[in-house]
């Protein structure tokens, strides 16, 4: 029964991060969550510490726990470990990705588009990207990603921020489909790269950590 609970707290402040009810720099007080969720402080404050080893939340004596704030550092590294691991995840994945996996994904992704729907066209990026990383058969980098997706969902939810990035967003993604189809795996390795870096550059931009040019 704790242990559920302590699941019920990490999966409400995880949640409660990604989208912004408590953005960076904010504090987390146990005594709020508790009474939100209805239960004792005990869970909270082990979710709380689950947090703080994934390196999402600080934890300051005589003071409590607060977001963590994504440095320009932090950033660039969550994206250059993406790139890594999903470039692989590709290179092993592309023969086993499906012609019906490609059309339901595509198809999914022009519907969102076309309703400038930014909630469900975050879900149909993320389950784009974890696609290719269970086609891609290795159990311990599956793991990995899932781990750095809570720090990727952060940064894709501030995507929102830029008026263009959907649009920019869905172009980079009907062209590493185009590539995947045609089992072009240096193409769509390519075109993988290209666009988890805008992504990077997007939210650096959306944040004024770097000029805007640095997008175009």
């Amino acid at each position: 029964m704790i242990l559920d609970r302590t699941t019920t707290a990490y999966r409400y402040l995880r949640n409660g991060i990604i989208t912004g009810e408590f953005p960076e720099g904010s504090p987390i007080r146990e005594m709020d969550v508790a009474e939100s969720l209805q239960i004792s402080r005990s869970p909270v404050r082990e979710a709380i510490r689950l947090l703080e080893r994934e390196g999402v939340l600080t934890i300051y004596p005589a003071r409590g726990a607060f977001v963590n704030t994504l440095t320009p550092h932090d950033v660039e590294e969550i994206c250059e470990l993406r790139i890594l691991h999903e470039l692989y995840a590709l290179e092993k994945a592309i023969k086993k990705i499906t012609v019906e996996d490609l059309e339901k994904i595509e198809a999914a992704f022009r519907i969102t588009y076309e309703r400038r729907d930014w909630d469900s066209y975050h879900q149909v990026d993320y389950d784009f990207h974890d696609l290719i990383v269970r086609k891609c058969g290795s159990p311990r980098l599956l793991s990995f990603i899932r781990t750095l997706n809570f720090q990727i969902e952060r940064l894709r939810r501030y995507m929102a921020q830029n008026p263009h990035r959907m649009e920019e967003s869905f172009r980079e993604h009907l062209q590493i489909i185009k590539y995947i189809r045609l089992c072009e795996l240096q193409m769509a390795k390519l075109e993988m790269e290209k666009h988890l870096r805008e992504v990077m550059f997007s939210y650096l931009e959306t944040h004024k950590f770097i000029p805007s040019e640095c997008n175009s």
